[in-house]
């Protein structure tokens, strides 16, 4: 009986403008404010600009620590390798869900660990990004 009433109230709000914006205006912020973004699969990715010029390759993966770096990130980042070699362009490695171990430069030769918060100047970088709820990362035009 419910379903049937909820269903009924759906079609007749989709019908009447007024309806639907007030659903607009007075529910959904409440809806996005009560959306858990801590979840780092489903937080979104915010980026602001970035003034430098050099061409840039990025590869998001969820992690590149040495527990998880196995069969398909393992290949992605194979792939990204030898793809941004023979375009020679800078790199940068973005993890989206964990934070890079500390070793990961000794694993990682001649990247950098570089904060989001920060648009630095390396070539190829390695970007931790799981904490990303109310960050914003550079984004170059050429990247």
């Amino acid at each position: 009986m419910l379903n049937r009433f909820t269903r009924a109230i759906a079609a007749y709000a989709r019908k009447n403008e007024f309806i639907r914006d007030k659903l607009k205006t007075m529910v959904q912020p409440h809806v996005t404010a009560m959306m858990n973004t801590s979840i780092p699969e489903i937080t979104p990715v915010n980026v602001r600009h970035s003034d430098a010029d050099a061409t840039r390759i990025n590869i998001l993966v969820p992690s590149i620590n040495q527990a998880h770096v196995f069969g398909g990130i393992s290949t992605a980042l194979s792939f990204f390798e030898q793809l941004a070699g023979q375009a020679r362009v800078q790199k940068r490695i973005i993890t989206t869900d964990t934070m890079p171990e500390p070793d990961a430069e000794k694993r990682f030769p001649g990247y950098a660990i570089v904060s989001a918060s920060t648009d630095t100047s390396h070539a190829n970088q390695i970007v931790g990004f799981g904490d990303r709820a109310e960050k914003t990362i550079p984004v170059r035009k050429n990247d």
